[in-house]
């Protein structure tokens, strides 16, 4: 069952409640999003061949706890409203093959939702209802992310909207965009499926991916990695850059039977580590997504043993804790002390079954100590960032 005849049951029932004698009943049913209710995937869509063009998933969940939201439930009232009014732009959006922001259907319908968070929180009830990612919806979340390397790729749109990009050339599978002319700024990562890759063109020489949190050290660095491919998420990454990172390290799997180091650099403090273990294992909100978001997987391709190679070399390489306290890389002027907000976070994280090992042994020596450091710390022992990344990825 696709996407749109999974919304026209949903709106025929709606209807048929409003149309009973005893209308006192108008409810909409909501799958609760936590661990164990998680879909499962099929062992028939396991078994497919990996497709840039993802499939609808048609898992099922663990179990049927569902949270009802009722209209005639003065505390459930306006998020009824709320969901209503988002199932009604999904169906436009889809039946017409538009996609559009989160941010713009915010402000389309601002004194209603009142709020971005509580918009957002839909969405993502609605693409674990139906059983599909996000963007399946046709509703992304504004590209933030940059890449750079030497490499190529092709990408073509899936509306009916025309796309220029400087430097780029038109070919059969799409447009051609070499990342060599973009070697000096980055190249925003598109947005996918709006903007549609279709295939990669990487150079064997190329056997690493780097992932930085800020945007500023990205631009710094570029240039002094040949043989890796940068990314940066400039912050929490949006989820176009971590379906980037996993379509290109699939996409390499497949064709070239081969895996990656993955390195992620971030600031030596506990939303530094949230955001590693977001490219690592997911963030706990999208855990129904992991199999676009991460490189964690249960398809049984006998590719998929290079993309879980992948996944064990990816290694958060710092800032650490030992980083500075060895007094080595970072100066002791330059530590700050952990805040009340911070040692929530470490526990909050400790407490999180979903996050990395080696993040955890990270915060448990950060909370013991308690200090942080940011990667500009590094400035007051380095005179740039390559000298300690080389440091950290050579040991």
């Amino acid at each position: 069952m696709n996407l749109e005849q999974q919304i026209e049951i949903v709106l025929l029932d709606l209807l048929n409640q409003i149309v009973q004698v005893d209308n006192s009943k108008l409810t909409l049913e909501l799958p609760i999003r936590k661990k164990n209710n998680f879909p499962i995937i099929s062992d028939s869509l396991k078994e497919e061949e990996y497709d840039f063009e993802e499939e609808y998933n048609t898992s099922k969940y663990n179990n049927n706890e569902m949270s009802i939201c009722d209209f005639f439930n003065f505390k459930s009232t306006a998020k009824f409203t709320c969901c209503i009014q988002t199932l009604n732009f999904i169906q436009q959006l889809t039946s017409k093959n538009k996609f559009t922001t989160k941010r713009d259907l915010y402000y389309m319908n601002k004194p209603l939702f009142q709020n971005q968070i509580i918009l957002n929180q839909i969405i993502d009830d609605f693409a674990f209802k139906f059983n599909c990612n996000r963007y399946h919806l046709h509703i992304v979340a504004s590209p933030k992310g940059e890449v750079a390397g030497n490499f190529k790729y092709y990408e073509r749109s899936l509306t009916d909207s025309s796309i220029s990009f400087t430097k780029t050339f038109q070919q059969e599978e799409g447009i051609l965009i070499d990342l060599n002319y973009f070697r000096n700024v980055g190249k925003v990562i598109p947005s996918v499926p709006e903007i549609q890759i279709t295939s990669f063109d990487i150079p064997i020489q190329i056997n690493s991916i780097l992932i930085i949190e800020k945007e500023a050290v990205f631009h710094q660095l570029l240039n002094n990695y040949d043989n890796f491919i940068m990314i940066t998420g400039k912050g929490y990454p949006c989820i176009a850059t971590r379906n980037f990172i996993v379509m290109l390290v699939k996409y390499i799997a497949k064709y070239q039977r081969r895996s990656l180091n993955i390195y992620i650099f971030t600031d030596g403090d506990p939303y530094g580590a949230e955001i590693a273990n977001i490219y690592m294992n997911g963030s706990k909100s999208l855990q129904h997504e992991r199999e676009v978001l991460t490189l964690q997987s249960t398809c049984i391709n006998d590719w998929m043993y290079w993309v879980n190679e992948s996944y064990k070399k990816m290694k958060w390489i710092g800032l650490h804790v030992q980083d500075y306290l060895q007094k080595q890389h970072v100066s002791p002027n330059a530590l700050l002390p952990l805040d009340n907000l911070d040692k929530r976070k470490i526990e909050q994280l400790l407490n999180d079954d979903n996050c990395h090992l080696q993040i955890k042994e990270q915060l448990i020596l950060m909370n013991e100590c308690g200090v942080k450091a940011e990667i500009e710390a590094l400035c007051t022992k380095y005179l740039n960032y390559s000298d300690f990344l080389e440091f950290k990825i050579n040991n």
